[in-house]
């Protein structure tokens, strides 16, 4: 069997939660033996585009903006960008704070603005089938017409994620209701994982390379006695895109 029909049997068992355009990042690999890039769907480790500042009805200054504008490579381009977000999530095509909805929308982001893709991702991101419902269950709003975060949304929806990727591994994410995406790594050392619960971490990227260790630490997350934050742990799929 080739790697990509491995991925497409892969896929069929899970749903999509968006794609992500993630710049890798050195912070918070939590392990002193390593000085790896991790990549991740975690907003508190990795840059996105978008991401809030380019949203215009966060309430940011011009000059707050442009900095965050800065960071990311977009300084002379960022009141377009901000148009164009806005346009896309007019569209449905983008959903706040930073999910893209298909691969095709993230390459013209991409192409548009002239991202750097040797510094960047752009990730898929899979939630296993059998949690949809439980996944469901924690974020759907309590009252009818509340707004709802992007991820839930796609999820909802029931889509797979597009099949020309390459596999990364497995994050366990727990996720906010406004958007905020936590990592285990932020948690949890490599070394204390591997010492508790005997996991395997892919060092070129930081992820986990079996779905059995990512369902133990987000068991793990999920106790209150750990320590980590009060939000629902589950153990995703990430799947890579050229750009």
């Amino acid at each position: 069997m080739t790697t990509e029909a491995k991925l497409t049997d892969l896929l069929t068992n899970f749903i999509c939660a968006g794609y992500f355009l993630s710049r890798a990042s050195q912070e918070s690999r939590n392990s002193a033996a390593h000085g790896e890039m991790v990549i991740t769907a975690s907003t508190c480790i990795s840059d996105f585009l978008p991401n809030s500042w380019a949203f215009a009805w966060i309430k940011m200054s011009d000059e707050d903006r442009h900095y965050a504008a800065l960071r990311s490579g977009l300084a002379s381009q960022w009141k377009d960008f901000m148009e164009w977000v806005a346009t896309r999530t007019a569209n449905g095509e983008i959903r706040y704070p930073n999910i893209l909805t298909s691969v095709v929308v993230a390459r013209e982001l991409v192409h548009s603005f002239r991202i750097d893709s040797h510094a960047w991702h752009l990730l898929g991101l899979g939630l296993k089938r059998e949690l949809v419902d439980p996944f469901i269950e924690k974020y759907k709003p309590r009252k009818e017409g509340r707004w709802t975060n992007g991820i839930y949304d796609l999820v909802s929806a029931g889509g797979v994620l597009d099949s020309a990727g390459e596999f990364l591994g497995f994050d366990v994410l727990g996720l906010e209701a406004g958007g905020t995406v936590h990592s285990w790594i932020c948690n949890l050392s490599e070394e204390s994982a591997a010492r508790q619960f005997e996991t395997h971490v892919n060092d070129p990227t930081g992820l986990l390379e079996k779905y059995s260790d990512a369902e133990r630490l987000a068991a793990h997350l999920s106790e209150p006695i750990n320590g980590a934050e009060p939000v629902p742990w589950f153990p995703w799929l990430l799947v890579k895109y050229s750009i």
